[in-house]
């Protein structure tokens, strides 16, 4: 995964992309944001 500034793509294991601008993420399959 790369990681620019808060900006970040995920790519699922299904081959979905999420682009997201949180500035935590938790593999446990959810995101937070601060």
């Amino acid at each position: 995964m790369e990681q620019s500034s808060n900006k970040a793509t995920i790519e699922l294991e299904d081959g979905t992309s999420i682009s997201t601008t949180t500035n935590i993420i938790d593999f446990g399959g959810k995101e937070a944001a601060t």
